[in-house]
């Protein structure tokens, strides 16, 4: 898995009391996932490098959107 989403929105009724018109989170995670079945167990391939380099890394991200 490549690159992985959620999102999730809070809209005016959800805060009433506060000056935002909406509210967005989104979690994403890239590279969370890596299988390699015809690998031996503890070699890093990356099947969008060019040899046996280091895979790209892991990176997980939480975003918080809000709107006035």
């Amino acid at each position: 898995i490549r690159e992985i989403a959620l999102s999730y929105n809070l809209n005016r009724k959800t805060f009433r009391k506060l000056p935002f018109s909406s509210i967005d989170f989104r979690l994403s995670g890239r590279n969370v996932f890596f299988h390699a079945p015809n690998f031996p167990a503890g070699i890093n391939f990356d099947p969008e490098t060019n040899g046996l380099s280091t895979p790209t890394t892991k990176r997980y991200a939480l975003t918080v959107s809000v709107n006035f």
